[in-house]
């Protein structure tokens, strides 16, 4: 019944956030959710729900100096249950995509080689060289 929102920017301005909310659907009520120190604050990031009471956090952007910064990190988030502890951690990867913004990603899970993946597609990066 809860939709999840994490970061974005204030009113268009150039100041991202790094707040997690949930929003209760039927109540129509809206409630930070208190977490460890989590990602940078950005937005046009993707949040994946995983499964198991997990969400990915990949890429992004926030305004520095005078441009924007894309980044390629992932952070997981770890609900909990509502009245549990949620906390993020950062997961280290291998080979990941190049830095970018406003892109899409979608959880897949093969039952047949119970392999799990996030797919990760389009968006945009910045270059301020």
């Amino acid at each position: 019944k809860d939709v999840l929102t994490w970061g974005g920017n204030f009113k268009g301005k150039r100041d991202n956030c790094s707040n997690l909310y949930a929003i209760d659907t039927q109540k129509k009520k809206l409630r930070l959710v208190p977490t460890n120190e989590g990602p940078t604050p950005r937005d046009s990031n993707t949040a994946t729900y995983i499964g198991n009471h997990k969400a990915l956090v990949f890429g992004g952007r926030s305004f520095q100096g005078n441009g924007y910064v894309c980044y390629n990190d992932v952070h997981l988030l770890n609900l909990g249950s509502p009245t549990g502890t949620w906390s993020w951690q950062p997961v280290a990867t291998i080979d990941p995509p190049s830095p970018r913004a406003g892109h899409t990603a979608v959880y897949f899970y093969d039952p047949s080689t119970e392999q799990e993946s996030v797919f990760i597609f389009g968006g945009f990066g910045y270059y301020n060289g």
